[in-house]
């Protein structure tokens, strides 16, 4: 509900997996590569991160619902 929102969490903002996600997301931004094939990392984490300016092949082994984001492929 909206208006209890004031008392939740945002989420954190530390932590090594959050810093390697968007340190890893920026080097694949800056060089560009001809395609990226993602294996295994979390889909709310740093697929998203790169599904946001780039499409990203995704391959993992767990049960995944695919998503409707036009930038996420699962193979």
């Amino acid at each position: 509900m909206i208006l209890s929102d004031y008392a939740d969490s945002a989420g954190t903002a530390k932590g090594h997996y959050f810093h390697q996600d968007l340190l890893v997301s920026q080097l694949i931004n800056k060089h560009k590569p001809i395609r990226h094939i993602d294996i295994a990392s979390r889909i709310d984490g740093f697929v998203a991160h790169v599904a946001s300016y780039r499409t990203i092949e995704v391959l993992d082994v767990r049960p995944l619902k695919e998503s409707e984001h036009e930038n996420i492929k699962f193979v």
